[in-house]
């Protein structure tokens, strides 16, 4: 009977962090876009030591030049070469990305989590705010500060709803009578 139970393997259950990575390890499609933006990190980073021209560089004899050996995706207007405006540009883009999302998460979570928290008129204040915002059809015809207020309203909303579904358990009320502050507890459940 020893011997069976010894030679049987033990399967522990996977942690959810764990199963998301199995998951995602499984799908080539997802696998292929995380190379894809890896790559495209990486050329960033290292964008000072793999372009091979300097991007602002000027060439008056190599103006509009169809790709070569030496310029593989050929030069522009002003002879400068397009590959190392696109490796150059990849660091300016990931930049303007992450600071928007940084942004948006700034201004998103605190009015998510403060329309969560007090309710009723506040929360119904905000909502209505945020449902304008991203009804609005006429994208191109917005500013761009109100588009970045649209993109950080939708940030709220889904805070909004986690908000109000926790203010009801167990964990909030316990919280609350250990002493702690409304506040404290919203900022400690995220």
């Amino acid at each position: 009977m020893a011997t069976i139970a010894a030679t049987l393997p033990i399967y522990r259950e996977l942690s959810p962090s764990q199963r998301v990575l199995r998951r995602l390890l499984r799908r080539r499609g997802a696998m292929l876009g995380l190379a894809v933006v890896i790559a495209f990190i990486a050329l960033a980073l290292f964008a000072p030591w793999i372009s091979p021209y300097d991007p602002l560089q000027t060439s008056w004899s190599a103006v509009r030049k169809a790709p070569t050996a030496s310029h593989w995706f050929g030069t522009d207007e002003i002879g400068r070469d397009v590959l190392s405006r696109v490796i150059w540009g990849a660091r300016a883009s990931l930049l303007a990305g992450l600071v928007s999302v940084c942004i948006s998460l700034a201004l998103g979570v605190p009015i998510g989590l403060l329309a969560g928290y007090v309710g009723r008129g506040v929360d119904s204040l905000i909502s209505r705010i945020t449902d304008a915002m991203l009804a609005c059809p006429l994208h191109g015809l917005v500013p761009r500060g109100a588009k970045g207020l649209c993109f950080r309203a939708g940030k709220a909303t889904p805070l909004t709803v986690e908000r109000r579904q926790t203010k009801g358990t167990d964990f909030y009320v316990a919280q609350i009578h250990r002493g702690l502050h409304g506040t404290y507890v919203v900022l400690l459940k995220f």
